[in-house]
């Protein structure tokens, strides 16, 4: 079959126009059709005795089938097409003149009616109106060959042949040539939708690659921000997600995009973020703020939501879901908390341990003047050693202080 498909495409390329190509294969087609009928008829004639008739069959084969289809293969197909009904219609007239004036009644000008259709399928005015002509011509010529060499005398009967001929080869010429006109504007009609469909074409590559371009642009960006991102479609399957969403799960991007998020995310997180997602896929946008932890043993603290995504149409398409790390602001938290308690505790133990020794102090100065010098003295004493515990406590309460800062 593949032999048989390069015989009938020979002389055929890529720059050729549509109708050309078809009557390209249109005479390679005939040409080996010729040949496989040359074949049977000289079998048919040699098996009656027509040894004759087969030889000028058979060589048929060889000057009406090759020669068309080797100019083909030269890129000279208009030669070919004109080879092929010239030599076609000579070889028909000798084999058909010769059966009528051996008294074969074969009535072999039907294959000049039927080579008639090829002439105007494959050539084109003048050559097609001249040798469709001859055809024609050829046809009322044997129909008066036969019935002179009957010894008939032309009369109404063939005055009604040669009508009938003629009416029947002008039906054929109408028919074939508006056949003809209309398949030729079809054919321009399908270049032409061809070219248009090749333009759009080339602007869909293009839009393609800008599409390509701009997912490279968004994938880039997302995959370089420190947020998880991911887009959950209606039917709960990722459209996409980003390199940080693939290393916290530790699956390769191909495995989440275009899987169900009920096949990605541990049994954990989808005890509570299943019904998170179903609203979200109702149009709701439910927030999360949680610890949790991974199937590696790592754990953050996260804060997330869901927030619907709508079309032009203010139909619901996707689900975007965004969660951001906050482990490190919770740890600065914790810290302040301690610091704060630490400082609670500092400015408690000052005004327990050091505002009162001071206070006494002050009062002593206050009733200085109105006391003894011996009572004076007494006081002096016991204000001397608040302020010596006073001392201590505060060298104590710097030291511990010191130590709080430092974490221990």
């Amino acid at each position: 079959m593949s032999f048989l498909s390069e015989l009938i495409n020979t002389g055929v390329d890529q720059n050729l126009e549509p109708f050309e190509t078809v009557k390209t294969r249109l005479v390679n087609f005939f040409s080996l059709i010729g040949a496989v009928l040359s074949i049977i008829f000289a079998v048919m004639n040699y098996a009656v005795g027509a040894y004759i008739q087969a030889s000028l069959i058979l060589t048929a084969l060889i000057v009406l089938a090759v020669p068309p289809i080797y100019l083909n293969q030269l890129k000279k197909r208009n030669a070919a097409r004109l080879y092929l009904v010239c030599i076609g219609l000579v070889f028909i007239d000798f084999i058909t003149f010769r059966a009528v004036l051996n008294f074969q009644n074969r009535h072999n000008e039907l294959f000049l009616i039927g080579f008639s259709s090829i002439i105007l399928v494959l050539l084109n005015n003048p050559f097609r109106f001249i040798l469709y002509s001859l055809t024609a011509i050829s046809t009322l010529i044997m129909i008066t060959v036969r019935q002179v060499n009957a010894g008939l005398t032309i009369g109404s009967d063939t005055y009604m042949a040669y009508l009938n001929a003629i009416v029947g080869y002008l039906f054929i010429y109408l028919f074939l040539s508006l056949f003809k006109k209309e398949q030729e504007k079809s054919i321009a009609m399908l270049d032409l939708y061809s070219k248009k469909l090749e333009k759009q074409g080339d602007e869909i590559a293009k839009q393609r690659d800008d599409v390509f371009a701009n997912r490279k642009l968004i994938r880039d960006t997302i995959d370089n921000l420190p947020v998880y991102i991911s887009l959950i479609d209606m039917e709960g399957k990722y459209l996409l997600a980003n390199q940080l969403y693939c290393e916290t799960f530790n699956i390769p991007l191909h495995k989440i995009e275009g899987e169900n998020y009920t096949n990605v995310l541990p049994t954990e997180l989808l005890t509570t973020h299943s019904k998170l997602i179903d609203r979200g896929l109702k149009g709701e946008s439910p927030e999360f703020n949680e610890y949790t932890t991974f199937p590696d043993g790592s754990s953050m603290y996260s804060m997330g939501s869901y927030v619907p995504m709508y079309d032009d149409h203010n139909l619901q398409f996707a689900l975007a879901v965004y969660v951001v790390d906050v482990t490190q602001l919770k740890n600065t938290e914790s810290q302040l908390r301690t610091l704060n308690q630490t400082k609670s505790r500092l400015l408690s133990i000052i005004s327990h341990d050091i505002r009162g020794p001071l206070s006494s102090l002050k009062g002593l100065i206050a009733i200085s003047e109105q006391i003894t010098e011996s009572e004076f003295r007494k006081f002096v004493e016991n204000v001397d050693k608040q302020l010596t515990t006073v001392n201590f406590n505060l060298d104590n309460v710097l030291n511990w202080a010191k130590t709080q800062m430092q974490g221990f």
